[in-house]
């Protein structure tokens, strides 16, 4: 390590510039023919690592839910979050196909009763919110997963109006309105035309008031700020309350004709804060060392590449190869596997530059930084995260990105965040 720690040195492994792709050569990671898939070898050593690490997720989970009186205790870790819980762990594996075992999980911590919403269970990853949404992901049938969106629904008032004062994504309407998309294109998936149209009403909703909570009579820049701290990046900050405004407006063309110069206006002034190649967390700071997807240039890189195609902006596209190069060259953390702030976070960022760009050395850095990741040096030498099983910070999200890497890089989506549409 570096002797200061505030630097983007000091927070990861080298980048492994030697094993960059090399176009002469070509890519032993990435398939030959196509260009648009990895190897077959390469498809192989995932679903090795994948398998691995599934393993260790059943095993945990059996265990947890053979000892039902530490609910509560759970509960009160956070355990039944997205974000660092057992519902993040059941996204992973219902994806996986294990829907029996996600289906306990959630089934275990889900509250019944007629409580009245708090602005905390409108959080998409640490509220009601996220596990209803992965309970309806993983329903058996339809009467199951229109009581889960009910669910989602009945707290929309609540999530646009003041009492939730948070627009960002982890806690705020921003992630809410992320919720009602994702709720939506499962509901058009399943041809429940009604539940659908009130979900695409009240996204509209969310979306309109989280662009008003942003606007100003100064200019066309949305200004927000979380506990009163203007952060940047895509968990807490403007750049992910962009991307999903954008996100919301695809379908929507009334709330694009509002939101779009805002967005964009906010989009350009965003690139502008860059420092070296990087993106500080809070608005105004010298200095930017973070390369997460919460904070700095991999979170960035989302919302420059879709702003760049909506407004056919070269300057947006010039800022995300930006983010992209930043997330590929510092990328490599030692702060373990995960999606928030980890590698699988960070490779996802370099799937959304593959995606953008067509340009295949983009999927090959993606699968060296799988690689590097699951290896055993790697982790060794990395921190050991809070809850190293979970989603957002563990093994849980690293296996959803070698799945996604191994069956459709293209088509990825980081969890809860990214949506490519309806």
């Amino acid at each position: 390590m570096a002797a200061h720690s505030d630097t983007k040195e000091a927070r990861c492994f080298e980048c492994p510039s030697s094993r960059d792709y090399d176009k002469e050569a070509g890519s032993r990671l990435v398939d030959a023919v196509r260009g648009d898939r990895v190897s077959v070898a390469m498809s192989l050593r995932l679903e090795e690592f994948e398998d691995d690490i599934a393993g260790r997720l059943m095993e945990n989970c059996e265990i947890r839910l053979a000892v039902p009186a530490l609910a509560e205790q759970r509960r009160a870790d956070g355990q039944d979050s997205v974000y660092v819980g057992e519902p993040g762990v059941a996204f992973y594996l219902g994806r996986r196909g294990d829907a029996a075992t996600a289906r306990a999980l959630v089934d275990f911590h889900t509250r019944n009763g007629d409580a009245p919403p708090t602005a905390l269970d409108c959080s998409l990853l640490c509220g009601a919110t996220g596990l209803d949404v992965v309970a309806a992901t993983l329903a058996p049938d339809d009467e199951t997963f229109r009581f889960r969106a009910k669910r989602v629904l009945s707290r929309a008032q609540l999530a646009r109006g003041d009492k939730l004062a948070a627009d960002e994504w982890l806690y705020g309407k921003a992630g809410f309105l992320r919720a009602l998309l994702g709720l939506r294109r499962l509901a058009k998936r399943r041809r429940l035309a009604a539940l659908e149209d009130a979900l695409a009403v009240a996204a509209t909703r969310v979306a309109a008031a989280l662009l008003d909570d942003g606007r100003s009579e100064l200019d066309e820049i949305l200004r927000y700020s979380w506990h009163g701290t203007p952060y940047v990046g895509a968990a807490h900050g403007t750049g992910g309350i962009c991307y999903l405004l954008l996100c919301a407006a695809r379908d929507d063309a009334q709330l694009a004709a509002k939101a779009y110069p805002y967005v964009r206006a906010t989009l350009k002034a965003l690139a502008a804060l860059a420092v070296d190649g990087n993106w500080p967390a809070v608005a105004g700071e010298a200095r930017a060392p973070l390369v997460h997807f919460c904070h700095g240039a991999p979170g960035m890189v989302f919302a420059f590449f879709e702003g760049a195609k909506v407004f056919k902006d070269a300057a947006l596209k010039t800022a995300a190869l930006d983010a992209a190069y930043t997330t590929w060259k510092y990328g490599l953390l030692f702060k373990g596997p995960g999606l928030c702030h980890g590698i699988a976070g960070n490779g996802y960022a370099l799937l959304a530059a593959f995606r953008a760009t067509g340009d295949v050395k983009w999927l090959h850095r993606a699968c060296v930084f799988a690689e590097t990741g699951v290896a055993e040096d790697t982790i060794a030498m990395s921190h050991t995260p809070d809850h190293p099983l979970s989603l957002f910070e563990g093994l849980a999200g690293c296996a959803c990105f070698l799945r996604d890497l191994r069956q459709h890089p293209k088509d990825a989506e980081l969890p809860f965040f990214e949506f490519h549409g309806l």
